[in-house]
């Protein structure tokens, strides 16, 4: 199998008793894009993604999970992370690389585009149904499922938000049964958000490895 690198972001995590600050990756990332043909790279924030993305031929970019928005009462490290990933995304934006954002990752996609990011309920450690998105670009949002859920916030949108005036839209395409939002996606380019982890079923499931697949072109 020939593997694709993808740029990866990660949680910020402060060690108690030592000054120190770690990033640190869901080990089982991994495998999971192993399996769906990417070859993880992961992004240390105290360096310009310009300096990978300029070397490494790269199929883009997965915002991960981990720490909440500053914008949401997060910490000094939400702050520090929130800098680094819009830096990101900027940096991506600029060369047309995909995105895809899950969980936090969603929600900084959101942010950014002007939506509201607003405390839920009902959508930590659970997991519930979601109607297929049959109006989605990608064949992998359009399947009947069930997802895992560990969030606390969600955007709020209307049924479109413009990133910007010369933009197309970016709509939320999957909402759970209490109406909030479970993936979003932009109208013309590769950028792509989800609300639940795919790296934390015990065997990574076909459908969220071909949305992988889709978006990355692995």
């Amino acid at each position: 199998m020939t593997l694709r690198p993808v740029l990866v972001t990660q949680r910020l995590v402060a060690c108690d008793g030592r000054d120190e600050v770690r990033e640190c990756l869901d080990r089982r990332w991994g495998p999971f894009l192993h399996a769906a043909g990417l070859l993880p790279v992961p992004l240390p924030s105290g360096l310009p993604v310009e300096a990978y993305l300029d070397r490494l031929p790269a199929a883009g970019v997965l915002l991960t999970g981990g720490n909440d928005l500053a914008a949401v009462g997060g910490d000094q490290l939400s702050v520090a992370r929130d800098a680094f990933e819009t830096a990101v995304l900027e940096a991506a934006s600029q060369r047309g690389l995909p995105v895809l954002g899950v969980c936090r990752g969603m929600q900084l996609i959101a942010h950014l585009a002007g939506l509201p990011i607003e405390r839920c309920s009902g959508h930590v450690a659970t997991e519930h149904a979601l109607e297929p998105a049959l109006s989605s670009r990608y064949p992998a949002l359009r399947e009947p499922r069930r997802v895992n859920s560990y969030h606390q916030f969600t955007p709020r949108s209307p049924s479109g938000l413009s990133l910007s005036p010369a933009s197309s839209e970016l709509r939320v395409v999957l909402r759970s049964a209490d109406g909030e939002a479970e993936a979003l996606e932009h109208a013309s380019r590769r950028l792509v958000g989800i609300m639940w982890h795919p790296e934390r079923y015990p065997t990574p499931r076909s459908m969220d490895l071909e949305l992988f697949r889709q978006v990355f072109d692995a």
